[in-house]
């Protein structure tokens, strides 16, 4: 399998590997979840004793509803961070950049625009910004970037 982690991060847990802790101590894992609780015991990596309790009580349906409203919160802000970031980045590289009330990106068709975009040529770099700015704000980025500024490369 191809190693797709970053390489200060590959290198971070090759470092933790060879560490004494993980190679020879006794550790006792306990995950409490909505649905069950499960247990896990190792030495080294050696894994001695894994188990699952599978529960559901009432009180927990309020939980899972809480964290579905926070992932929704967590994403609304990750999307105004992009927005943020690719706004920069159209600036720096004169790129024609559209508020959300503005016409050009209320008359536009940004699935329309980026089917031409793959199949033929755009006409005009407001279809390009507008394509671009589609992509970033419903597909996100790679996390692990180090591509400089900007989480989707400077370029």
């Amino acid at each position: 399998m191809k190693n797709t982690l970053p390489p200060q991060l590959h290198a971070k847990l090759q470092h933790w590997e060879e560490h004494d802790f993980y190679s020879s101590a006794v550790v006792l894992g306990i995950d409490i979840g909505l649905e069950g609780i499960g247990i896990y015991l190792r030495k080294g990596p050696q894994a001695l004793y894994e188990k699952t309790l599978l529960y559901r009580i009432p009180q927990t349906n309020a939980l899972e509803q809480r964290r579905q409203f926070r992932s929704a919160r967590r994403c609304r802000k990750n999307r105004r961070t992009r927005l943020k970031r690719l706004k920069r980045l159209f600036l720096d590289h004169n790129i024609p950049w559209f508020e959300n009330g503005d016409d050009a990106l209320i008359r536009s068709d940004p699935f329309l625009l980026r089917n031409r975009a793959l199949t033929q040529t755009l006409a005009s770099r407001e279809a390009i910004s507008i394509c671009i700015r589609h992509l970033v704000t419903h597909r996100g980025y790679e996390y692990f970037s180090d591509e400089g500024e900007y989480p989707w490369g400077d370029e």
